[in-house]
């Protein structure tokens, strides 16, 4: 439904009905869906109801003058109403604002997301940086990534990528909920693009061996499988690899991404476009498991799967979780310190609400900063161009390293 310079119409149907506040919907979030991804025209919209089964819609447009209304896709489960809504034929760098419900659920608060530049422009941009916010001991309710968000909110990063273990505990669902809860102000206005953790998935060995939980599939929507995928803003491609139970996977003979598996392939094939495509300046890989790692987080047939591929095509970082401590490696090539400034940094980005773990390793050859205190932290990966600064803060939001690269 398309309605122009027709504001009184747009006034009945933003009236704020008096529904139980249960029922409103909420949990709102932002992605992107889809074999072939568009930043720049292309925008989902995810948010959960307790209503009902009745329709819901959501409202979007540029200003007060132009608005669209278009339908969710609803999916009901575990009691909970699911609606998505697929945006295209967007316009690029654009800012929209956007609520989501109906007359009989309510409506939500207003929002705005903003659109990518075109591809390849080298227009300034900030990403936000975090992982394993799992909610278990000091972090039950959320409360230290709560914090986390808190800080994140005034940077009006344009997008978040999390490193995984988003809950404590995939099999159950209202932790997903208090986990979008918490971090709607921040879903709402940036699309979350998330690898998913050992935590995240089906541990015990079968069938269903490192698969999502049922409710990952209700509650996300992402490019791709959602598992492994790739997208581009602006003159970077970001790549997310699933790095599933690498360590159990490694064990029972079902690591990731063995050369000879279709996710390599995919990937290969994946970063060798990216590689030659004179409109990408920089790629940026992002999974659970870390290459490279101090201690009994490290897989060592994990990095002796993944860092050739990387390396190969000049991969510029690899962002990992898993491990609760902030750990950044120098560039390396062939495992050994690149000379040439051509090398892959990879950077393991400690817990945004798991505990704190042990202290990094700086005896590591490879280890070029580690924290020395335990801590909760994010990252702030800004683009300007040809230049790329990553920063790291602590829960005070004290930096605490600084990485520059330029080409």
């Amino acid at each position: 439904m398309f309605i122009k310079n027709k504001y009184f119409l747009l006034l009945a149907v933003f009236i704020t009905f008096r529904v139980e506040s249960d029922a409103q919907p909420d949990q709102v979030y932002l992605s992107w869906s889809g074999d072939k991804v568009k930043t720049s025209s292309d925008m989902t919209i995810c948010w959960i109801s307790k209503n009902s089964r009745a329709p819901e819609y959501l409202i979007y447009g540029k200003d007060s003058s132009i608005f669209f209304r278009k339908k969710a896709q609803k999916t009901v489960a575990y009691g909970i109403s699911f609606n998505k809504v697929f945006l295209k034929n967007l316009k690029s760098s654009t800012t929209y604002t956007y609520r989501c419900g109906s007359a009989e659920a309510g409506w939500t608060e207003n929002y705005t997301f903003t659109t990518a530049p075109f591809r390849g422009e080298r227009k300034q941009f900030k990403v936000a940086i975090w992982g394993d916010t799992q909610n278990n001991e000091y972090n039950e309710q959320f409360e230290k990534t709560e914090k986390i968000v808190n800080q994140l909110l005034p940077l009006h990063t344009s997008f978040t990528l999390h490193m995984g273990d988003l809950v404590n505990n995939g099999s159950i669902t209202v932790d997903w909920l208090k986990y979008l809860n918490v971090t709607k102000p921040l879903n709402a206005t940036a699309p979350m693009l998330p690898t998913l953790g050992n935590h995240d998935i089906e541990n015990l060995p079968g069938e269903d061996f490192q698969k999502p939980f049922n409710s990952f599939y209700h509650f996300f929507s992402l490019p791709g499988n959602g598992l492994d995928y790739s997208f581009d803003w602006a003159n970077t491609h970001f790549v997310c690899i699933f790095s599933g139970f690498a360590k159990s996977a490694f064990e029972n003979g079902f690591l990731r991404y063995n050369p000879d598996s279709k996710e390599y392939k995919w990937l290969e094939e994946d970063l060798a476009k990216a590689h030659s495509n004179p409109q990408t300046d920089w790629i940026v890989t992002y999974t659970h498991y870390p290459p490279f790692s101090y201690g009994s987080s490290n897989v060592q047939k994990w990095k002796e799967t993944l860092a050739p591929l990387l390396e190969k095509y000049q991969v510029d970082l690899c962002l990992a979780g898993h491990r609760h401590v902030y750990e950044r490696h120098y560039q390396l090539k062939s495992g050994q310190s690149s000379t040439d400034g051509k090398g892959t940094v990879y950077i393991t980005n400690g817990t945004a609400g798991g505990s704190p773990q042990g202290l990094g390793g700086m005896e590591m050859p490879s280890m070029a900063f580690t924290s020395s205190e335990k801590m909760y932290n994010y990252a702030v990966l800004t683009i300007e161009g040809k230049k790329l600064i990553y920063e790291v803060f602590d829960q005070d939001s004290k930096k605490i390293d600084e990485l520059i690269l330029n080409k």
